[in-house]
């Protein structure tokens, strides 16, 4: 069973984004699970315990029709956001990326595969991130 918890307060910050927390989740006897979080502050919380079918994954695809090519994309999630990537980043690049500015929320694999004579395909899977991941 691949279980998570997230934790976050009813209160966002003074900039309108709401943290959020990952608690950790312990297998017990007997169907039981035991759920640990530590809030950064003090007050109401929402807690979202849930549990994996499957891993979400999603696609960018880079579209360039000439040898030109060239720029950065950004990745956001919710208030969560990237800096800018490289259009040609490697898979490395990439889930750096989205560990260093998105880790609160999931752990991430990436692949990167040609796509075609000038493009690439990024598959990205969320790893913790369950059920239908916003495109």
């Amino acid at each position: 069973d691949l279980f998570a918890v997230y934790i976050s307060p009813e209160q966002g910050h003074n900039d309108g984004s709401f943290p959020v927390k990952e608690g950790i989740i312990r297998r017990g006897n007997e169907g039981f699970y035991t759920v640990e979080y530590v809030p950064d502050t003090s007050g109401l919380h929402t807690i979202a315990i849930v549990q994996a079918v499957s891993t979400e994954q999603q696609t960018i695809t880079t579209s360039y029709n000439t040898k030109a090519r060239g720029g950065t994309f950004t990745i956001k999630l919710g208030n969560l956001s990237t800096p800018p990537i490289s259009w040609d980043a490697d898979e490395d690049v990439l889930k750096n990326a989205l560990d260093s500015s998105m880790g609160s929320v999931s752990i991430f694999d990436v692949e990167k595969k040609v796509h075609g004579l000038f493009n690439f395909k990024y598959i990205i899977s969320f790893e913790t991130l369950l059920g239908n991941v916003p495109s």
